[in-house]
């Protein structure tokens, strides 16, 4: 298979790694042979010719082994660097694909350093989970939406003081609402990729056309379906705007529920603390309006974020009134959701089968009624709990292979499940728990799995969302952004 970007065309980053761990290299050998030296001397000094000799075939011994560690240090930086610019060759590609549809795939293969469409087509679905034909019909749907609302006869839309625009810029009402109801029904199936491909087209028409009320609710949607995403910057960024818009119209309800979203994003970003301040102030406001319903959904939350923290006193406290909540007011859906938070604090607490329990008992409920997202949950959260079961002191090699096994059919539903969703977080999650699980059962499926968790991992990480976000926060406090 061709390799993207020959080796000559090593990036200023690639030659940074491979001079940092050839100059490690070179220093610990310096070090090696003046240590060899020194103990060499020491020992002629002390024992002669004869335990010279006996010494000087150890050092010889030991350097044959530093050698053979520098060749596997070097041949480590060789897979990184092919590693990184294979991801940095991907990422281009849907570039491309997203920004002009209409470029042939063998185009967009060859720019990206491949030979040849077949090899680019097995990396792309390698990495991606789709084919490029796959991909680019996704966004050929949107398009063929919109263009399809061309031909409807629309008053121009003109804004106070400006001149009418063309015909080729005439944005109709109709076109942008056909596009923001595309987008919610997408949210409401949790189809997150498609929601913000849809999205995005109809947020600037929404805002040309002066539609407050949908361009606040549309940029609650981006910022829900972008940190599904794992973009927290790009999410914090809807959430941030969707909240300033709703501070300016006095609602406090919406003024929470936003709130929320902020909380939410900077929890998924791994900075609760953060997080917790919003959704205690969304929490209040709550209080202050006795809207019971987002009291219950804010301690949710406020539950979640205490316990990532590891306070679960806190967290139970919280859960427990918003479990009492939902059940006094017969909202069976969202009970079945706190009581999910429930058992996901319990298993922080290891306490297994209580949690396993309230598990049985919701799974079914999600499934029947089509609630893809806590399904997931769910059931990646049961198949790490059998796993950590069979790690248990105690637990008996027959015992361990059981548990294992049991969690398998958990682990790669929820995998599935985040896959169709778009959910990388938690499908590398739950693809790290079945990795595991096979281990022993099918060690060739388990390396499958694990590679396919690394090429997640790196395009998350490789992303650095966490580091944007920390960066976006430091921006948005000096008045940067």
């Amino acid at each position: 298979m061709a390799v993207p970007y020959a080796l000559g065309e090593s990036t200023e980053q690639d030659r940074c790694v491979v001079d940092s761990l050839r100059e490690a290299i070179r220093l610990k050998d310096s070090l090696y042979s003046k240590a060899s030296v020194e103990t060499l001397a020491k020992y002629n000094a002390e024992f002669g010719n004869d335990q010279l000799q006996e010494e000087n075939h150890f050092v010889s011994r030991s350097r044959t082994y530093i050698i053979i560690l520098n060749i596997m240090l070097l041949a480590v930086a060789v897979v990184l660097v092919l590693r990184q610019r294979r991801l940095i060759a991907l990422q281009k590609a849907r570039h491309l694909l997203d920004t002009t549809p209409d470029m042939p795939i063998l185009d967009v293969a060859k720019g990206c350093g491949y030979d040849d469409q077949s090899s680019f087509t097995r990396a792309f679905k390698r990495f991606f989970g789709v084919t490029p034909s796959d991909y680019l019909a996704r966004i050929f749907l949107v398009l063929l939406l919109f263009t399809a609302t061309m031909g409807v006869e629309a008053e121009p839309v003109v804004s106070a003081g400006k001149p009418p625009t063309t015909s080729s810029t005439v944005v109709s009402r109709k076109e942008a609402m056909r596009l923001y109801e595309a987008s919610g029904s997408y949210y409401e199936e949790q189809l997150y990729d498609s929601a913000v491909i849809v999205g995005e087209q109809a947020l600037p028409m929404l805002r040309q056309l002066g539609m407050t009320d949908e361009v606040t609710d549309e940029l609650s949607i981006l910022a829900v379906c972008t940190s599904r995403q794992s973009d927290y910057q790009k999410a914090l960024r809807y959430a941030k705007e969707c909240n300033a818009m709703d501070r300016a119209s006095g609602d406090k309800e919406m003024i929470s529920s936003s709130l929320n979203t902020i909380g939410a994003i900077y929890v998924d970003a791994k900075q609760p603390q953060e997080g917790l301040k919003y959704i205690l102030e969304a929490l209040q406001l709550a209080e202050e309006i006795n809207h019971r319903a987002r009291i219950a959904m804010y301690c949710g939350a406020a539950a979640e974020t205490e316990f990532t923290m590891n306070h679960f006193d806190a967290a139970q406290r919280y859960i427990e009134r918003a479990i009492q909540l939902e059940r006094e007011d017969g909202r069976q859906m969202k009970l079945r959701v706190r009581l999910s938070q429930k058992a996901a604090i319990l298993l922080g607490m290891k306490q297994y089968q209580e949690a396993l329990a309230i598990f049985d008992t919701i799974i079914p409920y999600f499934r029947r009624e089509g609630n893809r997202q806590s399904l997931a949950i769910s059931l990646n959260k049961v198949g790490h709990t059998l796993l950590s079961m069979s790690r248990e002191d105690g637990c008996g090699e027959t015992e361990k292979h059981r548990l294992e096994r049991q969690a398998v059919p958990y682990l790669r539903e929820a995998v599935n499940l985040c896959h169709e969703m778009g959910n990388p977080y938690n499908e590398m999650h739950a693809r790290d728990g079945l990795y595991q699980a096979l281990w022993t059962i099918s060690p060739d499926s388990a390396r499958l799995e694990l590679e396919r968790f690394d090429l997640l991992r790196d395009s998350l990480y490789n992303n650095d969302a966490a580091d944007l976000l920390a960066r976006y926060m430091l921006w948005h406090e000096d008045g940067r952004v």
